[in-house]
């Protein structure tokens, strides 16, 4: 068996570097977590200066503040002496000046004034900031979910096929958030870190052994702190993990509502679900008690190390009382934002399972991407198309590919039907025409030539597809019609209707062609459904139409609608019809029938034909018709 060697394997669209394993993702260092998700994200850094600029100005305002209680104290312990205080001390000296020259007076009145004024203005600043931030935080969340969203819908089919759905909705929702709030945590971080300079450069300024002894305190406290704050990155793997299974549990038991209930399992299946929930809160409990051990630790040994500090200053030291309850007043604004520092750290450790989640999920698409095709635009198949040698394995086991070598013709403006046993390749032998799949090995052209040439777009719109089972999302019928093709204008719709044979019960209905579905399309019967999407895919107006199995799981009088609109279809219009069935009510009319058994091509031919010979075809065809006698003999007794 020969392989044409100009075909390139589907594996040729794939980024040469390999995502990284689950293992490497679970062990990835948090800056370099932080520094994939700002790439993933495409976060703006200008958006972290602002938000660190509005943190500063505010810092600012509430320095002057606070800087403002020791002229204050010094003030009133002087009797409101200025003289007493300009022959003291240079920043009186300083000072007076300077309101001078701003024209204000220096009393009471005015010092208050300017210390009030100066914590509006901090809150007016941290308003600002904390409106700004919490805007770009969901914008980013949509950004990257819609960003996700797309690179899933461009991602290969055997990509989706080895995925769990329920995983892939956990971290479009609950990882992402989790994954984008890691950039806004640093940038919280590098606010406080700003924010303890400055008031560790104040107290340094007042008096600088006190500082060091404070600064020693704080080291002991972080040493401390840190011993809990570990625990927090494998914990928050264990939610990330529990949080899929549980998003994956609750999509497949909603898909699949008779199924539990026809088995008995409600019970069962809410007590996995308990099971689920149970174990993911267990999770949350450790990290917000690990959360509120760090606010038990650090605020009575805040009021300790306060009082340690005043019997230095005042006992060893024999500071001024002022610059005493001064030193304290900073310190216990330190003291907040150490333990506010310790607590987004180990926010950031808490989160580490999403942000690595997203990491490893972005990976996979990435290196899974489907090709965008070639250069050429795909207009109509006027002569055939071909599958020349094509060879697919799904990779899942299998003794044989799932298409081993198969070659055939079919006919442009024809009707070619493929038959055959189950898990014979008709449905991925489909597949592969728009290229959802790529062959392994051979050829696949259209008008001679192949169909990795064609762009994948053009490709797509001149192939119309309808499944064995009917997708409809809770749309209006319109809608669904005009799905994949928003511009087509009400003729259009009624016309691919009527054609479908569809027009009669969509406008008997209460709200005709703008009737709600329901989710799945639930207000319809099985056959109606068929033929409302058979209309979908005949209002693209395209040049190939693929109907796979639609006859299936009809009864008899849907079945024989479903006839007649494949009638119409070959009268008035010049598509090129691909037809897969089990049931041969639907084929014998069909200008060639392809048989298919173990991914080869067995036989093929008119049903006339294949009829005269001895095969699968006329074995399968006369158990049909018998098993339809055997029906109907058995109902009329």
């Amino acid at each position: 068996m020969t392989v044409n060697e100009d075909i390139a394997p589907p594996d040729s669209t794939k980024s040469d570097e390999m995502p990284p394993s689950v293992t490497e993702v679970k062990h990835l260092p948090l800056w370099r977590a932080v520094r994939e998700i700002v790439k993933i994200s495409g976060f703006r850094y200008r958006v972290g200066v602002n938000i660190l600029g509005l943190k500063v100005t505010a810092l600012f305002f509430e320095g002057i503040g606070f800087a403002m209680l020791l002229p204050i104290m010094e003030y009133v312990g002087a009797d409101r002496n200025l003289d007493v205080l300009m022959a003291q001390s240079d920043l009186w000296r300083r000072l007076v000046p300077f309101a001078d020259g701003l024209g204000l007076p220096v009393n009471l009145a005015t010092m208050f004034a300017v210390s009030v004024l100066c914590i509006l203005l901090r809150q007016v600043v941290q308003y600002l900031q904390v409106s700004y931030e919490a805007r770009q935080v969901l914008d980013l969340n949509r950004h990257v979910q819609v960003k996700g969203f797309d690179k899933g819908l461009a991602s290969r089919l055997d990509y989706h096929d080895r995925s769990v759905k329920g995983e892939f909705v956990s971290d479009l929702t609950t990882a992402v958030s989790a994954a984008n709030s890691s950039i806004f945590s640093v940038i919280t971080v590098i606010g406080v870190v700003v924010q303890l300079a400055a008031y560790l450069a104040a107290l340094v300024v007042i008096s600088l052994w006190l500082s060091l002894f404070l600064m020693v305190s704080i080291v002991a406290l972080g040493t401390v702190s840190r011993r809990m704050v570990r625990r927090s990155r494998s914990v928050s793997w264990e939610m990330t993990k529990i949080n899929q299974k549980l998003m994956s549990f609750l999509v497949e038991r909603v898909s699949s509502m008779r199924l539990v209930r026809l088995s008995g399992m409600e019970k069962t299946e809410g007590s996995n679900l308990n099971r689920l929930i149970s174990g993911l809160n267990d999770r949350i409990y450790i990290i917000q008690m690990i959360n509120q051990r760090i606010s038990v630790i650090f605020e009575p040994l805040a009021f300790i190390m306060v009082f340690a500090l005043m019997f230095v200053s005042i006992d060893i030291l024999a500071m001024r009382v002022e610059l005493v309850l001064m030193f304290c007043a900073v310190a216990m604004r330190t003291l907040p934002l150490m333990q506010q520092l310790v607590q987004s750290y180990q926010g950031l450790l808490a989160i580490t399972g999403g942000m690595r989640t997203i990491i490893k999920r972005m990976d996979d698409f990435n290196s899974h991407r489907e090709s965008d095709g070639g250069s050429l635009e795909f207009k109509s198949l006027d002569d055939s198309l071909r599958f020349e040698n094509v060879i697919y394995d799904h990779g899942a086991g299998a003794e044989a590919p799932a298409l081993n070598g198969v070659s055939m013709g079919i006919p442009a403006g024809k009707i070619t039907a493929l038959v055959g046993p189950s898990g014979s390749g008709k449905s991925t032998l489909i597949d592969l025409l728009p290229r959802l799949r790529d062959p392994d090995a051979g050829r696949i052209t259209l008008d001679g030539i192949q169909n990795t040439e064609f762009s994948m777009k053009s490709l797509r719109s001149g192939i119309a597809f309808v499944p064995q089972r009917p997708q409809i999302f809770n749309v209006s019928a319109r809608e669904h019609i005009q799905y994949g093709n928003f511009n087509i204008n009400e003729a259009a719709i009624r016309k691919a209707a009527q054609l479908a044979g569809a027009s009669d019960f969509l406008e008997a209905l209460p709200e005709g062609y703008d009737t709600m579905l329901g989710e799945g399309g639930v207000r319809l019967s099985g056959g109606q459904l068929q033929r409302v999407d058979l209309a979908r895919a005949l209002a693209r107006n395209s040049s190939v139409l693929i109907l796979d199995e639609p006859a299936s799981g009809l009864d008899a009088d849907a079945e024989e609608r479903f006839r007649h609109a494949l009638a119409r279809i070959r009268e008035e219009t010049d598509m090129t019809v691909i037809l897969i069935a089990h049931g041969f009510s639907t084929v014998v009319d069909a200008d060639q029938i392809i048989v298919m058994e173990q991914g080869k091509v067995i036989a093929g031919g008119t049903h006339d034909s294949l009829m005269r010979e001895e095969g699968w075809y006329v074995q399968a065809f006369n158990k049909q018709h018998r098993a339809a006698l055997n029906g109907t003999a058995a109902a009329k007794a």
